[in-house]
């Protein structure tokens, strides 16, 4: 778990929300008021700085604003975005909404989470099988980057 890059998060809130929201629902988790107590004010290089290109990530989302409804109405209409970004910070990144999940999906969608560790370690498998291949006919197949939404 954790939370959207601070400094784009808050830019964004901020055209939806009232600078009064800002400082009370955003700004205190990113300076670690949060069920981790990590402060993610130094997070935004999240966005820019490129992974491996043969590490395969998976990005689950889902919010439910602690069921202030009025509120993740607000929310929803820019974090779902900013999210998938970092989905695309690398070529092996997917991204996927798990509608209903809340932000505990490891606890409430333990077998979506298994399913995309499970898939992460196929591609890589499957890569690696490959690579010398590829290389050997300088072949370049971008990885797709798929977008997925779970209801259930």
């Amino acid at each position: 778990m954790g939370l959207a890059p601070c400094t784009a998060n808050t830019e964004a809130a901020r055209e939806f929300l009232s600078n009064q929201l800002v400082e009370e629902r955003e700004l205190p988790h990113c300076r670690g008021d949060n069920p981790e107590q990590i402060a993610f004010l130094e997070n935004d290089s999240e966005l820019t700085d490129h992974l491996p290109a043969d590490m395969p990530y998976h990005v689950l989302f889902d919010e439910n604003c602690d069921g202030d409804t009025e509120y993740c109405d607000k929310v929803l209409q820019w974090l779902p975005e900013l999210i998938r970004r970092l989905s695309r910070v690398g070529t092996g990144g997917e991204f996927t909404w798990v509608k209903g999940a809340g932000q505990e999906i490891e606890s409430s969608r333990p077998d979506l989470v298994l399913a995309a560790v499970d898939e992460m370690f196929e591609r890589r498998s499957h890569s690696s099988a490959t690579d010398a291949h590829s290389r050997a006919v300088s072949a370049y197949i971008p990885e797709r980057s798929r977008t997925t939404a779970y209801s259930p």
